[in-house]
């Protein structure tokens, strides 16, 4: 599979974007500038990727390596304390270079590292999941949790530098189901030649077209990204499109239903209230269907979980006032629109979703 690069544009910046098999080794063009290399590493990706890294010994600097667990766990006060000690006790100073290898709450950690380690060092992101590929590397967010509260403290902050290594998404079928509930949410976004990729390939030979897949998800979340870029006008909104319903989801599972199962999922009972309030073609709801079946994602039991559990985890949503919240509901295949939703109406969705895809 032939390497694609390609710049994106970001909030005034310039990202390198690298696409291919094997290019974790652009590392090496990179580090020679630098007094320093900061190498934040997921120790689950280490031992399954090992041999596909660059030994450290190769980079030519300086280096500082920290291995990090997985999960949301990761991302609190305490451990960016500990990271940040190393960094001054080691004196690493502001021409330095900080290099993340790992998925989302690697990537969310390094990030805010590496904006505000004295102000600012340079990053280079090698997402390792699809999940991190196509959605949390792009656009600049980066934080960590406190006091029960997700990504409460945070910056926003552009590597300059994304691989996106595919030989990463090779290792278990898992990596991309999971990472297909952002792709698919993009697919319905933009419509056009995206919905047309997305729907032409399934799981089966979905590696074949990870290299256009990924970069047209990229695209679509920069265009977003760039046009609200600090999140303020609501336009970036339209990227929580399933997010609203997948966030009951997870927290009424408490974690235990993952985070695309969830968002495909959300998108189907979005569009069954979207379609009973007068806003979403009903045709919508058998794309996003048959999408996540090509995919493999298991739609959730919400059943199984309680309406009522879930109904609370939405209502307790920091964007819930004045007793509804603005939801992006797909109107029709590119073309998201916002409704303001109120519990009962969330209720009746997912009451819907139970009657006509848990009962038959």
């Amino acid at each position: 599979m032939d390497t694609q690069r390609f710049v994106l544009p970001m909030n005034g910046e310039n990202i390198s974007v690298v696409i291919g098999d094997n290019v974790t080794g652009h590392i090496n063009d990179e580090v020679g500038r630098y007094d320093t290399l900061v190498f934040m590493i997921s120790r689950r990706v280490e031992e399954l990727f090992g041999p596909k890294i660059p030994p450290l010994e190769d980079y030519g600097s300086s280096t500082i390596k920290i291995t990090l667990n997985d999960g949301e766990s990761l991302k609190t006060l305490r451990n960016y304390q500990r990271i940040i000690k190393v960094l001054v006790e080691k004196k690493v100073s502001r021409n330095s270079l900080l290099v993340y290898v790992g998925g989302g709450t690697v990537g969310d950690l390094a990030g805010f590292v590496a904006a505000t380690y004295k102000r600012g060092i340079r990053m280079i992101a090698v997402p390792t999941t699809l999940l991190a590929q196509v959605d949390s590397s792009i656009g600049g967010k980066n934080g960590i949790d406190f006091s029960d509260v997700k990504n409460v403290i945070g910056t926003f902050y552009n590597p300059y530098l994304i691989i996106d290594d595919l030989e990463f998404l090779k290792s278990t079928q898992e990596i991309i189901r999971e990472g297909m509930g952002e792709v698919i949410k993009y697919s319905i976004i933009a419509g056009g030649d995206m919905f047309k990729k997305v729907s032409e390939t399934s799981l089966s030979n979905f590696i074949e077209h990870s290299a256009d897949i990924v970069k047209m998800s990229i695209k679509i979340k920069a265009d977003i990204v760039n046009r609200d870029y600090y999140d303020r006008n609501g336009i970036r909104s339209v990227l929580n499109l399933g997010h609203t319903i997948a966030h009951g989801i997870e927290g009424a599972s408490k974690g235990q239903i993952s985070h695309g199962r969830s968002v495909a999922t959300g998108m189907m009972v979005e569009a069954h209230i979207g379609e009973k309030y007068g806003n979403t073609k009903p045709d919508v709801i058998e794309h996003i269907m048959r999408l996540a079946d090509n995919y493999g994602i298991e739609r959730v039991r919400i059943s199984d979980i309680g309406v009522n559990n879930i109904v609370r985890y939405v209502s307790n949503d920091k964007k819930m006032a004045e007793g509804y919240i603005n939801m992006p509901v797909p109107a029709e295949v590119g073309n998201v629109i916002t409704m303001k939703v109120t519990e009962r109406m969330i209720s009746d969705g997912l009451n819907t979703f139970i009657r006509e895809h848990e009962r038959k």
